[in-house]
């Protein structure tokens, strides 16, 4: 998958910029900001096309080799004051590992995890099954960004398996 990753001026839709020889991008992209492992980036956007393409591989992917439907998430005690607050799902008390909420560990509210675990003894990632970015494993590393798996997220890669998300109030 590529992607330009961080953003500069130059990416930015009706940059004055680029209509430049030396820009790798045949069009600028949209930019958007968001935190990864605590620090604020600024990620030069996919386009729709790529971004489609990117859900239907990796749900290719999935189902041939029988991998996990499920991006890294987080529990987290105030849904309101988490940046992706709009993209909270609320697993029922009653969901266990075992009912299919995909090992969600109880009731509450979950987001998608964009924090990092790198490889660390008993890390998350050293056992994660599922879908998981660069920035999850490795400290030097902000692709894919947030974009493609927020839109995972919200297409049922999440603890429930929804389809759509639960906005938090």
């Amino acid at each position: 998958i590529v992607c330009r990753g961080f953003a500069s001026r130059e990416d930015v839709v009706g940059s004055d910029l680029r209509d430049r020889d030396e820009l790798d991008w045949a069009e600028p992209r949209d930019v958007y900001t968001d935190v990864i492992g605590g620090r604020s980036v600024r990620m030069a956007s996919y386009g729709e096309t790529q971004r489609d393409l990117v859900m239907w591989l990796v749900e290719s992917l999935c189902g041939l080799l029988e991998i996990p439907r499920v991006v890294p998430w987080q529990r987290v005690a105030d849904v309101r004051r988490h940046p992706h607050a709009e993209y909270a799902i609320e697993v029922p008390k009653d969901a266990g590992s075992g009912s299919g909420a995909g090992g969600a560990s109880g009731g509450g509210w979950y987001v998608p995890l964009f924090d990092r675990d790198p490889r660390r003894r008993g890390g998350r990632a050293s056992t994660w099954k599922g879908v998981m970015g660069h920035f999850h494993v490795h400290e030097d590393k902000m692709d894919p960004g947030t974009e493609v798996l927020l839109a995972l997220w919200s297409e049922g890669f999440n603890p429930l398996g929804a389809r759509t998300y639960v906005r938090a109030a």
